[in-house]
């Protein structure tokens, strides 16, 4: 792995995010035009013709994220709380810049509240701690993603990239 000052603070285009998360750029556009994500190119958003959103790591992270998230079923509302909710913990970058963090799964609660469904992104550290959920609140399922793995995948990717 690169030093990790060396990517987190390298600036990606729309080309190579498409590129290292396998998306069609329109794909990547569309992460940073929808509001309900969040999602705000770092660097600033594309002023006109021939002008380039710019993004940073915790932008391609949370994109990752939303693409995985999407490929599983959730709504974009849905996705953007999470987002949001992760924003609050800290992001997401750690997960991608440290080997230490590889077996982190992300859960994703849902559970029904009246016609509306709530969703809760925890990170969890081993299966015992999804069984204490599972006990205490036997009415709600739970996503999983294996973030950590994904994201060290993630990075061998954006490596490869290059400038």
């Amino acid at each position: 792995m690169t030093d990790d000052s060396t990517l987190a603070s390298k600036v990606f285009t729309t080309e190579k995010i498409a590129e290292a998360l396998r998306l069609p750029k329109w794909r990547v556009v569309r992460f940073a035009q929808v509001t309900d994500y969040g999602i705000e190119p770092y660097f600033g958003e594309a002023a006109g013709p021939g002008s380039r959103r710019l993004y940073n790591l915790e932008n391609v992270c949370e994109m990752a994220l939303a693409s995985w998230l999407l490929q599983a079923g959730l709504p974009v509302k849905a996705v953007g709380n999470v987002l949001t909710q992760l924003r609050r913990q800290g992001g997401l970058t750690r997960f991608v810049t440290s080997t230490q963090h590889s077996y982190v799964n992300l859960g994703v609660i849902r559970a029904p509240k009246g016609k509306k469904m709530s969703q809760d992104a925890v990170y969890l550290q081993n299966w015992e701690h999804l069984e204490k959920i599972f006990k205490r609140e036997w009415h709600v399922s739970v996503l999983v993603i294996p973030i950590g793995l994904r994201f060290i995948d993630l990075w061998g990717r954006l490596e490869q990239t290059g400038d």
